[in-house]
């Protein structure tokens, strides 16, 4: 591993034009890399990071642990002897902590759902970059063809039909072919819906702060008030996420030449101090309330009625929301809506018990509120300024980038070194590939080129840097600055 936790260094080496882990595929069992022997004869705990097998043929689990007590298949089953086929052991793992080993399996199971959509998604790429250059290509053959069934006709039909060829591709549309629409890739269709989403909940929630003003100037509570500088806040964070997506959207090429999509963790990190603020200001306001013994909440049906409504309109936006939640914007749409159900629901239920009963559970409730909407809303700045601030991205997605190269190309020997970091909401890959010294440049780029292009076309990626060498005798700060 190099550059501080935040690469996998992987070497695969390939034999016979196929990995050592082709030959696993047809076999039901699980692998794993051996692991060193220890040195000491002392028995070992299994630790929390031990990684679970389980033996489908016997219903035992067993841990990368007790690797070289297992038998393993012979070398030349699967090219490497390095890996091996764990067998049944009879283990107390999993009556001892079933709900690790159900963990394991579930993420696993998403692990295999996740690489059946990374090859449908690099599939559909191909198929539509294929089909660009394919109609391309038919508008030349079609030019061509005309010049040599009009090889009688006057030179000025000739000099206009080679112009029209040779010219951009902007000018082609002067022959008619007729072009299928190409479907948006996830990408153009998650950012259409997180400005549809934006725009549309910065409506409704204009709307509702409306109606919550008027719930709260009838009711007088500090609960609905809470509530209401939650909506204000909503208000500014909707159009600040509205705003910062048509900037995404609306970009210079010359300024800013790879987009700017750090914008929109920007945006949400300014957004979550704004609640904070809001949310501490409420807080003390409450508290001022119960000192200077101001507290008169009276609720009636028409107040219960616009707050019972509100929450039932913030719940059928974040329903909606969640269909987008793989966008990032929309995600935090969808959080905010759900806070805003929560919130609703204490402010309403804490000013209706403080009318009839305690009257300072209504002060009560502001607070609680008020905590939640910040501590909730400063994990998520949290979150954003990590992915500022270059954090790697989780094993399960390294594990993805790691299948795409060593299912890519049969003449890529070694992958090196494999880096993933946010750069924004999105991950930057870096890969470096080993391949045959004797190996053309044009066959060397071909590979490289068409594996970027393949570890771009994940939706979670916003670009991948492919360098290609033909050794991997040294060490990743041998070719890079160390920062």
């Amino acid at each position: 591993m190099a550059g501080g936790g935040s690469s996998k260094e992987l070497r695969v080496p390939k034999v016979n034009g196929t990995t050592a882990l082709d030959g696993l595929k047809e076999v039901n069992r699980p692998v794993s890399f051996k692991l060193p022997h220890s040195n000491n004869n002392e028995e070992t705990e299994t630790s929390e990071d031990d990684e679970i097998a389980f033996c489908p043929s016997t219903g035992h689990i067993t841990t990368e642990q007790l690797l070289d007590k297992k038998t393993t298949l012979p070398h030349n089953s699967y090219s490497a002897s390095s890996i091996g086929i764990m067998f049944s052991h009879p283990s107390l793992l999993l009556d001892r902590n079933p709900k690790r080993v159900s963990k394991f399996y579930r993420k696993q199971s998403d692990l295999v759902e996740n690489f059946k959509k990374d090859s449908t998604a690099i599939k559909e790429h191909r198929r539509q970059r294929e089909k660009g250059h394919s109609s391309e290509q038919s508008v030349e053959d079609y030019m061509e063809s005309k010049m040599m069934l009009l090889e009688g006709n006057s030179n000025s039909e000739k000099a206009f039909l080679k112009s029209a060829s040779t010219n951009s591709k902007h000018n082609t549309p002067a022959v008619r072919v007729k072009k299928k629409k190409i479907k948006p890739s996830r990408n153009k269709s998650a950012d259409k819906a997180a400005r549809w989403l934006a725009m549309t909940t910065l409506i409704v929630n204009v709307s509702l702060a409306v109606a919550k003003t008027a719930a709260a100037y009838l009711s007088g509570s500090l609960s609905i008030i809470s509530s209401l500088v939650d909506s204000a806040v909503d208000i500014t964070s909707g159009l600040v996420i509205w705003l910062t997506a048509r900037a995404i959207r609306k970009r210079d090429p010359y300024m800013y030449p790879r987009g700017r999509t750090r914008l929109e963790p920007i945006a949400l990190i300014i957004v979550s101090v704004i609640m904070g603020v809001a949310s501490v200001q409420m807080v003390v306001q409450s508290l001022e309330s119960v000192v200077n013994d101001t507290v008169d909440p009276r609720v009636d049906i028409v107040s219960l009625f616009i707050m019972v409504a509100i929450i039932f309109i913030k719940f059928a936006l974040m329903l909606l929301c969640k269909k987008f939640d793989y966008n990032s914007s929309v995600a935090v749409l969808a959080q905010d809506h759900w806070n805003d159900c929560i919130s609703n629901t204490v402010a309403i239920l804490c000013a209706w018990i403080a009318s009839n009963y305690w009257v300072y559970f209504d002060p009560i409730g502001a607070i609680v509120v008020s905590i939640y909407i910040a501590i909730t809303w400063f994990f998520t700045g949290k979150e954003h300024l990590a992915m500022l601030s270059g954090k790697s991205a989780k094993p399960e997605f390294i594990n993805r980038i790691v299948k795409v190269c060593v299912e890519h190309d049969k003449r890529i020997d070694y992958i090196d070194t494999v880096y993933v970091y946010h750069f924004g909401t999105r991950f930057l890959v870096e890969v470096h590939i080993v391949m045959n010294p004797d190996m053309t440049l044009r066959e060397s780029h071909d590979i490289s080129e068409a594996l970027q292009t393949s570890i771009e076309s994940l939706a979670e990626v916003e670009r991948a840097f492919v360098h290609c060498d033909y050794e991997y005798d040294h060490l990743p700060a041998d070719e890079h600055k160390v920062v």
